[in-house]
């Protein structure tokens, strides 16, 4: 039976307050329950969805799947598995904001006093690598797996970890760094899809900012560690090799989290598929297990037989850029990773301390926590709100962005610093009070959503393309990350500090007017259900009819 306000040439047919409502009442009633074995299962009528081909223009009903159907999970096995692999956030989190504090500490200890160019150098190579990796990820991880690609990226982060904190030239440095960023882009691109493979799709927003919080608590603790080795000698060394040591926990842990289903069912191994979700939904019966089976290898088989590696990614490349849906999937989820990486946020980031040791702070880097420390708490507070609605939030939340910003810039236009980056006179005190609330505002409004939703853009992307996709989404975040490391401070010399943070809160302006006609809301839905969406344009208007299908079938 298909849904007929499903078809675009049917929806000016069906009146959404009655067709629809006698329709879910007659068939996806939660109260249709079946017995299976000992257990009831409250599987909801399956429905028939109708796929376009937008290939080829042809259209077909696909294989009959549960309504927003996700039986009972276990927390403690799905948080396990969550957690190990976010140990990958506090790495990326750590080695980006550990350069905040080692810039401040450096001295002469590379061989010369840093100048403007190699200070953002070493800050960028981070953001190079991490491009490169990302990269890398696309070919591989569809081919061995995304648990082993996050493995990889683990040994990538020890190498470049040891090697950074033995390092005695800015050569040696550059290379270290490097090597750290592309350990960055393996993690960043393939932890995000792992974890939202994984997930219940009721939990899934959730799981994602767990990811963020990591992030997050990498940075704060890079913070922490800064300030706690930045009056030894050489304490940056110190720095450096702490970072070496979540990798090596990563590792550890590497026997206990599994393959996620979706890639096992992808590699004709549905039988480890089916114990992987067997331990995600143990209290389901084996029939409620079989149709999750079933729903995933439909999406499957939507993809294409292709052999693995270069040749897969430029059939997923094509797929990306001609199929008008995938098109529009890849738009929204980039220019969302791009409004975040531009918005000015790692400029607080990687240059807060440095900021604060211009303004005459006494202690920067411990001046830095209030930046690293904001952004904890607020993602942390954002876990209660994410799957309530992603695109509510960004609405509600972007806003605010423009205006901190704003008060950054009045704030700086009194404190005045020349071309080499020095202070030319002692600032009024109301005025370094003004940027420090400005940044904890910006921080905080930033933190809510933007941190952490961009990374759940992947489950916009279509299995087929969804490898390749996030990759891209990766290389956008690195691209975009690279133009403001190599760029602020000399930013900051040409136009003034004011005149950046103006900058930037245009570019939130702009961010915040494409969110509102591009950003459809995705909470809650199955990342099979995800993909037809944007079959409907950017799908703001349809996304909002199948979340109106959710809430008045959980009505019922």
């Amino acid at each position: 039976m298909r849904i007929p306000f499903l078809s675009d040439r049917h929806c000016e047919n069906i009146s959404p307050f009655t067709s629809m409502k006698s329709y879910l009442s007659s068939h996806l009633h939660p109260k249709q329950c079946r017995r299976s074995g000992n257990q009831t299962s409250c599987l909801p009528h399956a429905i028939e969805l109708e796929h376009v081909d937008e290939g080829n223009r042809r259209s077909y009903v696909a294989h009959r799947v549960p309504a927003f159907y996700t039986p009972v999970y276990s927390p403690r096995f799905v948080y396990g598995c969550v957690l190990s692999a976010s140990i990958g956030g506090i790495l990326f989190g750590y080695d980006t904001g550990i350069i905040s504090s080692a810039l401040v500490v450096f001295y002469r200890d590379l061989g010369h006093d840093l100048s403007r160019e190699e200070k953002q150098l070493l800050t960028s190579l981070t953001s190079g690598g991490a491009f490169i990796g990302a990269l890398i990820a696309a070919l591989t991880t569809d081919a061995i797996g995304r648990k082993m690609v996050i493995g990889l990226g683990c040994i990538w982060f020890t190498v470049g970890s040891v090697l950074a904190s033995s390092a005695y030239s800015v050569a040696l440095m550059s290379i270290a760094r490097f090597i750290i960023g592309v350990g960055m882009g393996l993690e960043t691109m393939v932890t995000p899809i792992y974890i939202s493979e994984l997930s219940p799709s009721s939990r899934r927003g959730r799981m994602i900012t767990v990811y963020s919080l990591a992030v997050t608590g990498g940075q704060a603790l890079a913070y922490a560690i800064g300030s706690i080795f930045n009056l030894v000698s050489q304490g940056w060394r110190y720095m450096f090799a702490f970072g070496a040591i979540p990798a090596l926990i990563q590792v550890a842990l590497f026997p206990i989290y599994p393959e996620t289903p979706r890639h096992l069912i992808y590699r004709n191994q549905t039988a480890d598929a089916i114990m992987v979700l067997q331990q995600i939904y143990p209290q389901a019966p084996p029939s409620d297990i079989q149709t999750l089976v079933q729903t995933i290898q439909d999406d499957v088989n939507r993809s294409v037989s292709f052999d693995q590696g270069i040749r897969r990614a430029c059939w997923s490349w094509k797929q990306l850029h001609t199929v008008p849906s995938h098109l529009r999937s890849l738009i929204t989820a980039c220019g969302l990773m791009a409004l975040q990486q531009l918005s000015g946020f790692n400029s607080l980031m990687y240059y807060s301390a440095t900021l604060f040791n211009i303004m005459g702070f006494s202690k920067p880097i411990e001046a830095g926590l209030i930046v690293s420390g904001t952004n904890f708490i607020f993602t942390a507070l954002s876990l209660k709100f994410v799957d309530l609605g992603r695109r509510r939030l960004l609405i509600g939340t972007v806003w605010g962005l423009p205006v901190a910003l704003a008060m950054a810039a009045g704030a700086f236009s009194k404190i005045n610093i020349d071309t080499n980056l020095e202070l030319v006179a002692t600032p009024p005190l109301w005025a370094k009070v003004l940027a420090i609330i400005s940044f904890a505002v910006f921080v905080a409004f930033y933190a809510i959503a933007l941190g952490n939703v961009p990374w759940l853009a992947n489950e916009f992307l279509a299995l087929e393309v969804r490898a390749v996709g996030t990759a891209m989404l990766t290389m956008v975040c690195w691209s975009s990350n690279i133009l403001v490391s190599a760029t602020f401070l000399s930013l900051v010399s040409a136009i003034s500090a004011s005149g950046a943070f103006g900058l930037y809160a245009g570019v939130c302006f702009v961010g915040w007017v494409f969110i509102i006609f591009t950003y459809p809301e995705t909470a809650g839905l199955g990342l099979e259900s995800v993909r037809q969406v944007f079959e409907h344009g950017f799908g703001v208007r349809y996304a909002n009819q199948l979340q109106g299908l959710r809430w008045i079938d959980a009505a019922l």
